[in-house]
């Protein structure tokens, strides 16, 4: 995954750096015009984190975890 740096970036660097697993990872993206698919990753293991060089984003994988929830939602009738 990819996201930008905050706040959560320490949190994450010490994850990837130890064997703790994170409680839940929740990833949104727009499928259509009104309608949207939230995966929930629960139990896992960072790991590979890394910042790049223009100090605006980080790079790490979510391994090993436990359980994935899908649930998909829209407003009004879902459109493609």
């Amino acid at each position: 995954m990819t996201t930008a740096l905050g706040k959560h970036s320490d949190e994450l660097k010490k994850l990837a750096a130890g064997a703790s697993k994170i409680d839940a990872v929740e990833v949104t993206t727009v499928t259509g015009q009104n309608t949207w698919i939230v995966v929930t990753l629960k139990h896992g293991l960072i790991t590979d984190y890394e910042e790049d060089r223009s100090a605006k984003t980080a790079s790490w994988k979510l391994t090993r975890f436990d359980a994935i929830d899908v649930k998909r939602l829209a407003i009004g009738s879902a459109r493609p």
